[in-house]
């Protein structure tokens, strides 16, 4: 599977891919796809990786939103008043995040917002800057500002001019300094390292979705 489809296959590496061999003259395969804002192109072809020949390729595969926002991450300052809140999106017109006490009542605006990017030029070298390379969109990151330390809050980010925005999501404010108060805290991270630079679907494990309530003190 690529996404977008390129101008050679054998100059762009695959978002995922699967082996068939041994599978029969057909069948049918389930891959998860992330939305990397663009369209994917399912190419059925031999030759492996390095000489890839195409035999049939599918029409493009589209998600219903390219402008949703991405990749949504908290992250504490030490300031238990704040919640540093980032985010990824293909808009860099108006970026805002809006948060409040209920999922109802968003009232708390912040339009200043820091946003940054990357380019190909900015890799160190192959794989990252031939075959692997792919438009990371854009990186946004806000500062929330005068919470109350141990109280849950909502959010919700998005671009203004693509009138698309994120879900409400709940979360906690850190909790008050203590000595003595206990803090529970989930340490993850990728449980598989693939040697190449596609992703070989039967090498993942799907992540699972972790509740924004674990930042509750106990």
């Amino acid at each position: 599977m690529y996404s977008p489809k390129p101008a050679s296959y054998a100059a762009t590496a695959p978002a995922k891919y699967k082996f068939v061999a041994g599978s029969g003259p057909s069948g049918s395969m389930e891959l998860w796809l992330v939305n990397m804002r663009a369209s994917y192109t399912v190419v059925y072809f031999t030759g492996g990786l390095q000489s890839p020949v195409a035999l049939a390729e599918s029409a493009a595969v589209d998600f219903d939103n390219y402008h949703v926002p991405l990749h949504l991450h908290l992250a504490l300052t030490g300031d238990p008043t704040q919640m540093r809140v980032d985010w990824n999106s293909q808009q860099n017109a108006f970026p805002s995040l809006n948060w409040g006490d209920s999922p109802a009542n968003l009232t708390n605006s912040i339009l200043r917002v820091m946003t940054s990017t990357y380019r190909v030029t900015d890799m160190c070298g192959p794989p990252a800057s031939t075959v692997g390379w792919n438009e990371p969109g854009f990186l946004h990151s806000a500062l929330i500002e005068g919470l109350e330390p141990g109280r849950q809050y909502y959010y919700q980010v998005g671009d203004e001019s693509a009138h698309s925005k994120s879900e409400v999501v709940p979360f906690w404010s850190a909790p008050p300094p203590s000595p003595v108060s206990d803090l529970d805290f989930i340490i993850f991270g990728q449980g598989k390292i693939i040697a190449v630079v596609p992703v070989a679907e039967q090498g993942l494990q799907r992540p699972t979705r972790i509740q924004s309530d674990v930042m509750q003190s106990s």
